[in-house]
C-alpha cells in the first residue's frame, strides 16, 4: 500500500531464518517477526489457512481506525500535515474531517476546500483514506447555516398544544385547530375565533422553530421537506464532488451523517406538507384528531401510529433515500449514525433499523461515557444498538458497519478504556472503528468539548499504535466469512409509536403513561436480548419495515434479504403489528414455521384494536407458543436451536462472555472471544473442528493452540480471559494444526535489578484561578472558565460563542469591539522560599494565544516568544528574572476585546515539586521520583512521562525476557531493552514477553510510564460529563490541593524481570 513501509525483503538464496530480528524495529518489525515465527506454516502448508491470514500482521488502511480529525480552530496546512503524519505513524487508516464548534476557518468557503484538498493530497501521500463529514458540527442537514440562508422555506416547525383560558392573544405560531369539551366531556373542534370565555380551550398550533446558537444562530431545518435535502446536497455534497470526484470510491469512500433527526423539540415535527401527506395516507385530517397526539384518548394509539407512519415515509423519501441515492451514484458509502441509543422512542427517528436500510455502511455511536465495564446491565442498550445495526447489515449485505466510539469520557480515559469498548463493538458486528475525537486544537473552550482527544495533546498518544494494530487485526479477521444466525427476534418498534409523547426529556421528567410504557418496553427488550446473548444464542433482530420490503416465508423458515431464519421470536410487550407483518406471519405459519412469544399476540394492527393476530395464534396453537417468563422463553429457544458454543461437562459459559463466530467455509470457523468486564473468566469450550490456531492481535503472530479431540468430531479447548482480555481462534477440520504450538519456555528465577528514575520533561502547575477586571468591576478568585464566560457576557454575548455556537461564514471572528473594551486577568501563584536560583532560572510559563495580550509577571513585561508547547495556540514564555520566591502575579491584559480572547488557565513549568496548600498548591523544591504514587514526589498535576531505568546482569545467554509490572496506574507503559523498542503494556495481564537473544553481560530496560492528561487539564472539582459546565461550575474559592480530583499515576511495586530459554 502506498505510503506504508514495505515488508522486509529476503535476499536471493536466503531464507527467513537469515533475518536478524534484533535489528528489525517499528511497523515493519511486527510483520517480519510474525512471518519469522510462523514461516514453517507458510512454507509447509500454504493451503491449510485462508489466504487472508498472510495480511493479518499488517492490515491495510481500510481496516484500521479512522478518527474524527476535528477542525475546530484556524486550520493550517502545517497542522493538517502534522496530524496526518501522526495518524500514519500510529496505525490509523485515515480520518473523517469533522468541522466542529470552535472552527474559525470559513466553512464551505474556497479556503475550506483548499485546505481539504491539501488533507486529501497528504492522505494519499501517506497511504491514508480521507472521508467526508457532511456538516459543521451536528445534527446533519443545515450545512452550518447555509441551507436556511439559501432557502428559508426549509424552516422546521412543530405541532404543539396548550390549554388556554379565554381569548388566546398571546399564542405564538399559526393556530391549526381548537377544541373545547362538549356536554359528554368529549373534545369538540371549535373555530379559533370562538374560544370559550368561561373555561379552557385546547389550542393546537404550528410553531416555527426559534434560532439556535448551535445552528449558527438560525432555526433548525426540516428534513421531511423535499426542498431541505435538495438544498443540503447542493450546498455540501455537490461542492465536494466538483472538487474531489476523482478520489471518490478510492481515497474518499464514506460520507458521514451525524444525528440527523425529525425531533419536534417539545412537540411533533410537522408542516403544511406533512398535514397534506397525512390526509393522503390515511383519509382523515390530523388537525381534526390532533388532541390524540397530546392527550391519552381512545384515538391516541392509531393517530400516533398514523402520524409516525407518515413522518417516517417523508423522512425516508425526502432525506434518507436522496442521500443514499446520491452516494450510490457518486461511488460513496453513506454512513454515520442516528439517535439509536434512544430506542424505542420515536421522537428523533421512527425506526433506526429502517434508517440503516438506506446506508451503504450503517453505523451507531457508543462513547466512553455510555459504556460501563463494571456494570453490565447499564450497557444492555448498547448491546441492543449493536445488534440492530449489525442485523440490518447482515440482512442487506452491507460489508462495513461503523461505530463512532471510545471518546467522550474525559481526559482520564486511556487505551485500557478503549480496548474493552472496541472489543465489545467488534464482537457484536462493528468493523469500522471511528475514534471520537481527534482535536486539531485544544485552545480556549475547545478543550471542554467532550474532553478527550486522539492527538498529540494526550500523554498516551505515542503508544496508541498498540491499540490501533489490535483493532485493525480484529477487524481484518472479522470481515472474513459470514456470521450466520438462525433465530430472528422481532423489534417491537412500532409498538412505541402508539405511546409517543411530545416530550424529549423523558428519561428524567416525563412520567406520562405513554412514556412509562415506552420505558417498560425498552427494559423488557434489553433484558431479553441480554439473556439470549448470555446463552450464546445466534440471533438477529428484525424490523417490521424491513420485513415489509425484504421479508418472505420460505418452507417453514423466514427469509429477510440475504438471511434465512429457522425460528421467529416475538418479544413480550409487542402490542402492534403492521399489516404486512401480520400477513408475513400468516404465510410463515401456514408453511410450517414456528413462533415463540414472550406474551400474548399483539392486540393492535396499525394502531387499531384488531383480533386477527389472536385468531392467527389460535389457529396455529401447536406452532405459536407463549412463554411469559424470560428464562422459560430463552430455555425454549436454546432447546429449539441449540447454540453453537457450549461448555464442556462440568463447566459453564461465563455470564457476559462476548463471542462471535464467522463461518469461513470448507469446515473453517473463526471465533472471537472478549471479556470487556472487570472480572476474569475461565471455562472449557466445545467447538467445531479438530485443531485450533491462535491469532495474536498484539504482535500479529500465529501459533497452534492445544485442544482435545471429542468423540462427536469436535474439540475441547480451555478459554481463560483476564479482565479486558480477548482471544481470536481459527478452528480447522485438520487433525493437526498447520502451525506448531509455541515451545514452553524454561524460566530462570527473577533477576536482581538496580533501579533509577527520571522525570522526562519539566513538572507543571495549572494556574486555574485568578482575578478578573473589566471596566472597573472585579471578580476575585474565580476559575478561568468562569472568568471566560463573564468576559464574553460583559462584551455582549450570552456566553463564549466558540463553545456554544456554530460560526456562519466569519460572523464571530470578524466582530469588532469598541475602544475601551477589554479585560485584565491576574493569575497568582506562590514559590517556596527554598527553591534555588538555578531552578527559578529554568521556569517557563505556558499561555494560550499569548500574541493577543500584554503580559507581565510581577510588573515586568514578558517577551511573547515563538516556542510552541502542547498546542498550536500555546506559547512558552521565559520569565527571565521576573519570577521570585514568595507571591507572584502573572497578568494578561487586552484592549480592545478580541473575538479570539478566551480566558483559560496558564501553566507554570520547571524543575520543581508541588505541595498542597489551603488553596491549590505551592511550588516547592523538586523531589526525585521513585516507586509509588507520583503525588508523593510532588507530581500532582504532571501528565507526561517518568522513566524507570532497570539495569541488570545476565551471566548466560538467554532467548528472551518476560517483564511483569504487577502494580501501576497511569495511561501506558512503553518498554525498551538496550535501546531497542520492545512494546507497550496498557491492560491486563500487565506483562510483556520480549523474544530476543540476550547475550551475557549488562543490560538496560527502560519503562516509560505515561501519566494522565486529566491531571493537567481537569476538571479537578467535578465528575460530571466532560463538557464546559464541569469546569465552569468549579467552586469558589479555590479548594485545597488535597481536595483536587486526581487520577493516580505511578509504579508502586518494582517490575519483575524473568529471563527464559526456549525448550
Amino acid at each position: 500500500m502506498a505510503g506504508r513501509p514495505a515488508s522486509p525483503q529476503v535476499p536471493a538464496g536466503s531464507s527467513l531464518h537469515d533475518l536478524d530480528t534484533r535489528s528489525i524495529n517499528g511497523h515493519c518489525g511486527v510483520v517480519a517477526r510474525a512471518l519469522y515465527r510462523n514461516h514453517l506454516f507458510f512454507m509447509s502448508s500454504p493451503s491449510a489457512l485462508p489466504a487472508w491470514s498472510t495480511g493479518f500482521a499488517d492490515p491495510p488502511a481500510s481496516h484500521r481506525p479512522m478518527p474524527f480529525f476535528v477542525w475546530n480552530g484556524e486550520v493550517s496546512r502545517r497542522r493538517i500535515t502534522e496530524v496526518l503524519e501522526q495518524y500514519a505513524a500510529r496505525g490509523c487508516g485515515g480520518c473523517f474531517i469533522h468541522p466542529r464548534t470552535g472552527l474559525v476557518t470559513d466553512y464551505l468557503s474556497d479556503e475550506w476546500f483548499e485546505l481539504w484538498g491539501h488533507a486529501l493530497a497528504e492522505s494519499k501521500r501517506l497511504g491514508l483514506e480521507c472521508h467526508i463529514y457532511d456538516e459543521n458540527s451536528y445534527p446533519s442537514g443545515f450545512a452550518g447555516g447555509h441551507v436556511y440562508t439559501r432557502n428559508p422555506f426549509t424552516l422546521a416547525h412543530s405541532l404543539k398544544a396548550r390549554w388556554v383560558d379565554g381569548p388566546a392573544e398571546d399564542i405564538s405560531g399559526e393556530t391549526v385547530a381548537c377544541f373545547r369539551s362538549g356536554e359528554d366531556g368529549r373534545l369538540e373542534r371549535c373555530p379559533p375565533g370562538r374560544l370559550r370565555q368561561d373555561g379552557k380551550t385546547l389550542v393546537v398550533t404550528l410553531e416555527p422553530s426559534p434560532p439556535r446558537a448551535f445552528c449558527a444562530y438560525y432555526p433548525p431545518v426540516d428534513l421531511t421537506l423535499p426542498q431541505t435535502t435538495r438544498t443540503f446536497l447542493e450546498t455540501t455534497h455537490h461542492a465536494y464532488a466538483r472538487r474531489f470526484r476523482e478520489a471518490f470510491g478510492s481515497s474518499i469512500k464514506y460520507c458521514f451523517t451525524d444525528e440527523p433527526n425529525v425531533g419536534g423539540r417539545g412537540g411533533f415535527r410537522a408542516s403544511h406538507h406533512l398535514l397534506a401527506e397525512f390526509f393522503r395516507d390515511h383519509g382523515y385530517r390530523l388537525e381534526d384528531q390532533s388532541p390524540a397526539l397530546f392527550l391519552d384518548t381512545a384515538e391516541s394509539p392509531y393517530v400516533r401510529h398514523d402520524y409516525t407512519f407518515t413522518l417516517n415515509r417523508l423522512w425516508t423519501e425526502n432525506f434518507l433515500r436522496p442521500v443514499h441515492d446520491w452516494c450510490e451514484q457518486n461511488g460513496l458509502q453513506f454512513t454515520g449514525h442516528f439517535w439509536e441509543h434512544m430506542w424505542p422512542d420515536p421522537g428523533h427517528q421512527p425506526s433506526a433499523m429502517y434508517a440503516y436500510r438506506w446506508m451503504q455502511a450503517p453505523g451507531i455511536d457508543l462513547l466512553a461515557f455510555q459504556f460501563f465495564p463494571e456494570d453490565r446491565p447499564r450497557t444492555h442498550i448498547m448491546l441492543l444498538s449493536c445488534k440492530e445495526v449489525a442485523s440490518v447489515a447482515r440482512q442487506l449485505g452491507r460489508e462495513r458497519v461503523l461505530c463512532e466510539t471510545t471518546g467522550g469520557g474525559g481526559y482520564h480515559r486511556t487505551p485500557a478504556d478503549f480496548k474493552p469498548l472496541t472489543d465489545f463493538c467488534q464482537t457484536y458486528g462493528i468493523n469500522l472503528i471511528n475514534p471520537h475525537l481527534s482535536h486539531q486544537s485544544l485552545s480556549g473552550t475547545r478543550k471542554y468539548d467532550w474532553a478527550h482527544t486522539f492527538s498529540d495533546h494526550s500523554s498516551w498518544w505515542e503508544d496508541y499504535k498498540a491499540e490501533a494494530d489490535h483493532e485493525a487485526r480484529v477487524t481484518w479477521a472479522l470481515t472474513r466469512g459470514e456470521e450466520i444466525n438462525r433465530v430472528l427476534l422481532l423489534q417491537p418498534t412500532t409498538t412505541a409509536w402508539l405511546h409517543r409523547t411530545a416530550r424529549e426529556d423523558w428519561e428524567d421528567r416525563d412520567n406520562s403513561p405513554g412514556r412509562q410504557r415506552i420505558k417498560a418496553l425498552r427494559q423488557a427488550q434489553e433484558t431479553l436480548v441480554a439473556a439470549l446473548t448470555d446463552q450464546q444464542v445466534d440471533f438477529d433482530l428484525g424490523d417490521e419495515l424491513i420485513l415489509e420490503e425484504f421479508g418472505q416465508a420460505v418452507e417453514g423458515r423466514l427469509q429477510v434479504g440475504r438471511r434465512t431464519y429457522d425460528l421467529l421470536v416475538l418479544p413480550a410487550g409487542m402490542e402492534n403489528l403492521l399489516p404486512s407483518t401480520l400477513a408475513l406471519l400468516e404465510r410463515h405459519l401456514s408453511g410450517g414455521g414456528r413462533i415463540l412469544a414472550g406474551g400474548p399476540p399483539p392486540a393492535h394492527v396499525s394502531g387499531r384494536i384488531d383480533s386477527r393476530p389472536t385468531a392467527l395464534a389460535e389457529r396455529h396453537l401447536s406452532a405459536w407458543k407463549v412463554y411469559p417468563k424470560v428464562h422459560d422463553l430463552v430455555d425454549t429457544v436454546v432447546e429449539a436451536v441449540p447454540p453453537r458454543l457450549r461448555a464442556s461437562a462440568g463447566h459453564t459459559l461465563p455470564p457476559g462472555l462476548c463471542w462471535t463466530r464467522r463461518d469461513l467455509g470448507e469446515g473453517r470457523t473463526l471465533h472471537f472471544f472478549a471479556n470487556p468486564w472487570t472480572e476474569p473468566m475461565e471455562t472449557r469450550l466445545l467447538l467445531e473442528g479438530r485443531s485450533l490456531v491462535r491469532l495474536d492481535t498484539m504482535d500479529g503472530s500465529l501459533a497452534g493452540l492445544a485442544s482435545e479431540a471429542q468423540d462427536n468430531g469436535g474439540q475441547c479447548a480451555r478459554l481463560a480471559l483476564p479482565p479486558l482480555g480477548h482471544e481470536l481462534w481459527l478452528s480447522l477440520p485438520d487433525d493437526r494444526s498447520p502451525v506448531p504450538q509455541p515451545p514452553t519456555p524454561r524460566k530462570d528465577p527473577p533477576l536482581a535489578v538496580d533501579w533509577s528514575f527520571q522525570r522526562v520533561v519539566p513538572n507543571q502547575l495549572t494556574l486555574e484561578y485568578g482575578h478578573l477586571e473589566i471596566a472597573g468591576r472585579r471578580w476575585e478568585g474565580i476559575h478561568a472558565a468562569q472568568a471566560n464566560v463573564r468576559a464574553w457576557q460583559e462584551h455582549g454575548h450570552p456566553s463564549d460563542p466558540w463553545q456554544f455556537a456554530i460560526q456562519f461564514r466569519q460572523t464571530i471572528v470578524e466582530r469588532t469591539y469598541p475602544k475601551g473594551s477589554g479585560l485584565r486577568m491576574e493569575y497568582p501563584f506562590t514559590v517556596d522560599e527554598s527553591v534555588t536560583d538555578k531552578a527559578l532560572a529554568g521556569f517557563t510559563l505556558g499561555v494560550e494565544r499569548a500574541r493577543l495580550y500584554s503580559i507581565t509577571l510581577n510588573g515586568t513585561p514578558l517577551e511573547k516568544g515563538q516556542q510552541r508547547w502542547w498546542d498550536e495556540d500555546m506559547s512558552l514564555l521565559s520569565p527571565a528574572g521576573a519570577i521570585r520566591r514568595g507571591a507572584n502575579l502573572l497578568v494578561l491584559e487586552i484592549s480592545p476585546f478580541h473575538p479570539l480572547c478566551e480566558l483559560q488557565p496558564a501553566y507554570l513549568r520547571g524543575d520543581f515539586s508541588l505541595r498542597p496548600a489551603p488553596h491549590g498548591f505551592v511550588v516547592a523544591p523538586a523531589h526525585d521520583p521513585g516507586f509509588g504514587d507520583w503525588r508523593s514526589f510532588g507530581l500532582h498535576l504532571y501528565p507526561w512521562s517518568v522513566a524507570y531505568h532497570g539495569r541488570f546482569h545476565l551471566p548466560e545467554q538467554r532467548d528472551g525476557l518476560t517483564v511483569e509490572v504487577p502494580e501501576w496506574s497511569g495511561s501506558t507503559l512503553r518498554l525498551s531493552l538496550d535501546g531497542i523498542d520492545a512494546g507497550v503494556i496498557a491492560w491486563p495481564p500487565h506483562r510483556l514477553t520480549i523474544r530476543r537473544q540476550l547475550e551475557p553481560g549488562q543490560h538496560h530496560l527502560q519503562i516509560l510510564l505515561r501519566g494522565n492528561v486529566r491531571n493537567a487539564v481537569g476538571p479537578y472539582h467535578s465528575d460530571g460529563h466532560p463538557l464546559a459546565p464541569s469546569w465552569i461550575g468549579s467552586p469558589v474559592p479555590q479548594p485545597a490541593g488535597d481536595a483536587y480530583r486526581h487520577f493516580p499515576a505511578g509504579i508502586t511495586r518494582p517490575p519483575v524481570m524473568t529471563p527464559f530459554r526456549s525448550s
